[in-house]
């Protein structure tokens, strides 16, 4: 068997976890293999579909352009830098906008009719 599959074996039986899988990264260990990290979810990010539901309350008072709705965004995650949360809401405004809930005049951003 090849190295690569020995090691791949080894991670699967490690992520089932209970005895097998601390013996299975006592045996990545010794033959040098570092498992990777598993990343979480962003600790402070929004839940699924919060940030959609904070941006329709934010523009139900008034259209506004995306930087603005990016820093009453930031107002409400304030470990977020404008830089970090700019993009974010951009994204998640072209999305909006592809599912018809807002529309785009020039710069500003605004409730759909519908």
């Amino acid at each position: 068997m090849q190295d690569k599959t020995i090691n791949n074996a080894l991670l699967a039986l490690r992520k089932a976890g209970g005895e097998q899988g601390e013996l299975a990264l006592r045996l990545l260990n010794i033959r040098g293999v570092t498992p990777p990290v598993n990343r979480s979810r962003c600790p402070t990010a929004f839940r699924k579909g919060q940030m959609r539901r904070a941006i329709l309350e934010i523009l139900r008072d008034s259209p506004l352009e995306s930087y603005d709705v990016a820093t009453r965004i930031q107002a409400m995650k304030p470990e977020w830098t404008l830089k970090e949360t700019l993009p974010r809401v951009r994204c998640t405004l072209s999305k909006m906008k592809a599912d018809g809930l807002v529309t785009r005049e020039g710069l500003v951003w605004a409730l759909s009719a519908n």
